[in-house]
């Protein structure tokens, strides 16, 4: 339920938003010290904790307010609140909005980025035996229903690492090591 002037939520994990204009009241998104306004839109927030804060603007418009600066950004870009203070990027919106079409679509990303989600979503946790698989990319989409080891077998196929299942812990390695 909203107040007569104005429209607020807190968040803490990641919310897509779709956001009907009223100039009455502002729909306002707080997450920590960060407070997203919102001016009739799509757009994501990705809030978790330890991570980046970062909003990912679909289409309209808004302005991220972070202690006493405030920027807009435009379709396409996405404010992150980096360890040196805000930033905006440009970025590929499919990939950050694709989860809530029950996907996982990742863009050039390092194995702990992709292991990062697959984390959260199969509640595993990754030990990397090869601290240099690390840096290896992976890209591609796969559906989030799909199970945990054709997940990895897929990742195993387009990589150059190799996966050791022990209850909910994943060992990484490089192959042939």
């Amino acid at each position: 339920v909203f107040r007569s002037d104005r429209r607020e939520v807190r968040v803490e994990g990641e919310v897509y938003f779709e956001v009907s204009k009223d100039s009455a009241r502002p729909f306002l998104v707080r997450t920590g010290d960060v407070v997203v306004k919102v001016l009739g839109t799509s757009f994501n927030v990705r809030a978790y904790p330890g991570e980046e804060y970062k909003t990912t603007l679909v289409e309209g418009s808004v302005a991220v307010g972070y202690l006493r600066e405030t920027m807009k950004i435009r379709p396409g870009q996405q404010w992150v609140l980096e360890k040196d203070g805000p930033k905006v990027h440009e970025v590929k919106i499919k990939s950050i909005v694709s989860w809530k079409n029950g996907d996982f679509a990742f863009e050039d990303q390092v194995l702990p980025e992709v292991f990062n989600e697959l984390e959260r979503w199969y509640d595993i946790d990754v030990v990397y035996l090869s601290p240099e698989a690390k840096g290896y990319e992976f890209r591609g989409a796969i559906n989030r229903d799909m199970d945990l080891k054709n997940v990895l077998a897929i990742v195993e196929k387009t990589s150059n690492v190799v996966f050791d299942i022990n209850g909910r812990t994943i060992k990484v390695t490089i192959k042939n090591e």
